[in-house]
C-alpha cells in the first residue's frame, strides 16, 4: 500500500506545510488565515467568533465520525514529532521500552480546565451575542512558545524524553486530551483494521509495531478487527505483518466478534497517575 510505503515522507510533507503556514504569516505578512488548532472550538464557544481553526476543528470531527483516530496517526504536527524522536533514538540504537500506561487522569485534567474556561468566561462575560466569521482572527502559533530556547525545552521535554522514559508517542497515550476525544469517536466510526483471512505462524509482528502500546495481534485473532479506540490506523501493522491479513474496511467482517479483551494492568498505581494529573494542572498554570 502507498500510504504505508511513503508514511515517513507525508508525515515531513506535513510538517513541511506547517511551517510554510507560520512562515507565510510572519516573514511575508499573509494573514489571510491564522491559526489551525483544536483550541479555536472554546474560543467560538466564548467569543461567537468562527476562526480557521474552528472550521478546521469542525471539518475534523466530522472526519472522525467515519475514520475514528486517523487524523493522530497520519495529520497531527506533534504526532510527527514524537515519531521524529523515536526515529532519531533508533537510528542511535535506541529502542524505547513500551510501557503500558492506562491513565486518563491527565488527559481529563485538561479537558476539565478548558471547559471551566469557557463556563467561566461564560459567567463573567455572558454568552456571546452575535456570531462572526474571522478566520485570520487568532495569530498562528498563538500561545505556543516562540523563543528558540522554549520550543527546544518543549520538544526535548514532550518529545524526547517522554518517548525515552515511556515508549513511541507517550504524549499520545497518557497526556493528549485531544487524543481522548478521537477515543470516543473510534467507538462508532466503521473505518476499522480488519482481519482479511486466517493468521497464519508469526511472531506478532503486528502487535511489536503498534506505537500505541495495542496487543493487535489478540484483537485481530480473538475479534477478527481492532476495536480498541487507541488505534490511530497508522497502517503500521498491516504493513509489519508477513502474511498480509490486515486490511482496512468500512464493513463488519462476517466472522467479526465482540469480545472483551482483557488489558495488562497499568504500570503505575491510582497515586502515581494523581501525583501526574496534579503536575499537570501545575504545568499548565
Amino acid at each position: 500500500m502507498f500510504w504505508i510505503k511513503n508514511r515517513r515522507l507525508i508525515l515531513w510533507i506535513l510538517y513541511a506545510l506547517f511551517f510554510l503556514h507560520a512562515y507565510l504569516w510572519y516573514a511575508l505578512g499573509y494573514q489571510r488565515i491564522g491559526q489551525f488548532g483544536f483550541g479555536e472550538i472554546f474560543l467560538t464557544l466564548k467569543t461567537g467568533i468562527f476562526t480557521a481553526g474552528t472550521i478546521f476543528v469542525l471539518v475534523v470531527f466530522i472526519h472522525a465520525l467515519f475514520f475514528g483516530g486517523l487524523f493522530c496517526g497520519w495529520f497531527c504536527h506533534w504526532g510527527v514529532t514524537q515519531d521524529v524522536f523515536a526515529w532519531v533514538l533508533e537510528k542511535c540504537g535506541i529502542k524505547p521500552v513500551m510501557r503500558h500506561l492506562d491513565s486518563k487522569y491527565i488527559q481529563w485534567t485538561w479537558f476539565i480546565i478548558l471547559i471551566a474556561q469557557v463556563v467561566l468566561y461564560w459567567w463573567f462575560n455572558g454568552f456571546p451575542t452575535s456570531v462572526e466569521f474571522n478566520p485570520s482572527y487568532t495569530e498562528v502559533w498563538a500561545g505556543n512558545p516562540k523563543a528558540i530556547f522554549m520550543i527546544c525545552m518543549t520538544c526535548i521535554i514532550s518529545g524526547f524524553f517522554l518517548v525515552f522514559l515511556f515508549g513511541e508517542r507517550a504524549f499520545c497515550r497518557s497526556i493528549c486530551t485531544f487524543r481522548l476525544w478521537f477515543s470516543w469517536f473510534d467507538k462508532i466510526a466503521p473505518y476499522k483494521i480488519r482481519r482479511t483471512k486466517d493468521c497464519s505462524a508469526c511472531s506478532n509482528e503486528c502487535t511489536k509495531s503498534c506505537f500505541m502500546d495495542i496487543d493487535v495481534a489478540k484483537e485481530i485473532k480473538t475479534n477478527g478487527v481492532i476495536k480498541n479506540t487507541a488505534c490511530v490506523k497508522c497502517f503500521k501493522c498491516m504493513g509489519a505483518c508477513p502474511n498480509a491479513v490486515l486490511n482496512t474496511s468500512f464493513k463488519m467482517g462476517e466472522n467479526e466478534k465482540n469480545e472483551v479483551i482483557e488489558k495488562p494492568a497499568p504500570q503505575f498505581d491510582s497515586l502515581s497517575s494523581l501525583i501526574q494529573a496534579a503536575m499537570a494542572v501545575i504545568i499548565l498554570h
